[in-house]
């Protein structure tokens, strides 16, 4: 089995399902695989913000300016993203959440909220466990 999966490999939110349908793990072999996946689950966190549209060339290039500097451990891949309404998102997958909170918890601060402040816009954050993930291979 692996780590951080429970029954045919399924995620524990899927477990309890199984158990009615014969699964032969018991409550507290759920409760540990439940646990370790959510450990071991990526999380995707969105900082929000509409910025000021004399401000919008300054956000793009201090995001350029961000990539050329190392990332941090489990940071699997980030983008910002702009709407046709003036809004903003930088949107970044982590590898998991201890991922995360290490980074949360250094020395720096976090440089999505920073680089929308130095821009003048006051940035929200939302975070997001990764259900289901598809990447369609390229041809």
């Amino acid at each position: 089995m692996l780590a951080g999966m429970g029954c045919g490999g399924y995620p524990p939110m899927i477990f309890a399902r199984l158990r009615a349908d014969g699964c032969p793990c018991s409550p507290s072999d759920l409760r540990h695989m439940a646990e370790n996946w959510r450990m071991s689950q990526r999380i995707l966190t969105v900082v929000s913000a509409t910025v000021d549209p004399e401000r919008e060339a300054d956000l793009v290039a201090g995001f350029h300016n961000l990539l050329t500097a190392p990332v941090p451990d489990g940071l699997m891949r980030t983008q910002l993203l702009r709407n046709p309404t003036g809004g903003w998102q930088i949107q970044t997958l982590w590898r998991d959440r201890e991922a995360l909170d290490k980074m949360r918890t250094g020395s720096e601060p976090p440089a999505a909220p920073q680089l929308f402040g130095s821009v003048g816009a006051e940035p929200s954050l939302q975070i997001f466990e990764v259900m289901v993930d598809h990447v369609t291979p390229s041809k």
